[in-house]
């Protein structure tokens, strides 16, 4: 009897530090993590700004150019008719 007790405490020892040894590698994960999140929020912040300023510059100017196709377009079908 004795024994087996020794044995559900060891064995509740052993469970108790596995528990903590997979919450430390848990919260270590959360903080690398966390700094790679910030890192490439800092780095990829202002190229990704300047390429999606750049992409609306352009898409704007495309429609304008689209639009100007289209209306000069519609303006030689009605002088032709």
């Amino acid at each position: 009897m004795w024994k087996e007790d020794n044995k559900k405490t060891e064995q509740s020892v052993r469970n108790t530090h596995t528990h903590s040894l997979s919450l430390s590698q848990l919260q270590f994960t959360r903080f690398l993590f966390a700094i790679s999140f910030h890192f490439l929020s800092v780095f990829c912040y202002a190229p990704i700004s300047r390429l999606s300023h750049s992409l609306t510059l352009s898409s704007t100017f495309l429609s304008h150019f689209q639009c100007s196709v289209v209306f000069s377009r519609l303006n030689f079908a009605g002088s032709v008719f």
